[in-house]
């Protein structure tokens, strides 16, 4: 009985470690993991062209998070439009995208990091909604 028991606590154990891991996964041309019962983007096809909007959830979770660099290069993107759902904005998550025109960031993106629009050069238009009270350093480094 012992013995049972142990095994059952170190299957369980084993079971909540590995689900707690991230796990990555395709979603159109976006990867993305999952952490802790959110989506964190962490990659965009470099192929992507025109204008993207992120969902708000993947697989019934949130889209929480854009990871760093997750958009870098992407250099046929123009426009992207972020869910509500987000709140953190890694460095550099849209550095390099040289054609991208418009971005809109939510007002519950209150972590972002730096150099969020570093070398686009072509960006017009940000709708900057978030609740954040500063603009943090480099954001729009050309």
């Amino acid at each position: 009985m012992r013995q049972q028991i142990r095994r059952y606590l170190i299957t369980l154990s084993a079971f909540v470690w590995f689900g707690l891991q991230a796990q990555t996964a395709q979603y159109g041309s976006l990867t993305y993991e999952v952490v802790k019962f959110e989506i964190h983007i962490i990659h965009c096809s470099r192929e992507v062209q025109g204008s993207l909007i992120v969902p708000r959830e993947i697989e019934g979770l949130p889209v929480t998070t854009i990871k760093v660099s997750a958009f870098g290069n992407c250099r046929q993107l123009e426009g992207i439009q972020l869910p509500d759902s987000i709140t953190t904005i890694e460095d550099n998550a849209f550095g390099n995208c040289n054609k991208l025109l418009h971005a809109t960031i939510p007002a519950n993106a209150t972590t972002l990091g730096t150099t969020i629009f570093s070398g686009c050069s072509s960006l017009v238009v940000v709708d900057w909604m978030s609740k954040s009270e500063k603009i943090p350093a480099f954001t729009f480094e050309s």
